[in-house]
């Protein structure tokens, strides 16, 4: 809702809430992929933003999304360095995972502050297989463009928004950890806070 929140029309909390759900339940019965909710975001939000933003804020949020996982596995990662035994053999993978994680952290946040369809396109064309569609996907450059400017527009000229968004995806996930402490007191095996982060 946050995301969409800078635009004048736009759908209503609870019904973006309904929208969120529904989309997530659609990934997850997706087979192979985790896709299927995108399209379908996408169209229902197209009633109020119009197909070219409801695009463009579902892209948004899956980059946020994208943020905030990686914000958690970084974390994750620093909790595993404090609470775990371990050697200097696992402090050294544990470490060089942490900055394979920010190295991906930063590529996203390029992401939102410089734009990624357009470059993503200028890219595909280069690959051998892929010119000979090139008249097709130099159609949608205009579009990607425009989704493009939103992305930028959302880091730059909202940069409150931004943040709050990613604060609050975040915050969910670190809430959704929660479930494996009641998980493992049913079967037994009380774990700590931070060991239900760590399974997380």
């Amino acid at each position: 809702h946050v995301v969409m929140a800078g635009d004048p029309v736009h759908p209503p909390f609870f019904r973006t809430w309904i929208l969120t759900v529904s989309a997530f339940a659609l990934n997850m019965v997706t087979p192979v992929l985790n896709a299927g909710g995108e399209p379908f975001r996408m169209a229902a939000a197209a009633r109020w933003l119009g197909p070219r933003r409801a695009a463009g804020s579902v892209v948004l949020y899956t980059m946020l999304h994208a943020m905030s996982s990686l914000l958690l596995w970084f974390s994750a990662l620093g909790v595993a360095l404090v609470i775990l035994p371990h050697g200097p053999v696992l402090t050294a993978v544990i470490v060089l995972l942490m900055t394979v994680v920010a190295g991906l952290g930063a590529l996203v946040l390029a992401g939102h502050r410089g734009g990624v369809l357009e470059r993503g396109l200028a890219l595909l064309l280069r690959l051998p297989g892929i010119r000979r569609f090139a008249p097709r996907l130099e159609a949608r450059r205009a579009a990607l463009a425009a989704v493009d400017r939103q992305l930028l527009d959302f880091y730059h000229r909202a940069t409150r928004r931004f943040l709050l968004a990613l604060a609050l995806d975040f915050g969910g996930r670190v809430l959704a950890v929660g479930e494996f402490s009641l998980i493992c007191a049913a079967i037994g095996t009380p774990v700590t806070p931070a060991q239900a982060y760590l399974i997380g």
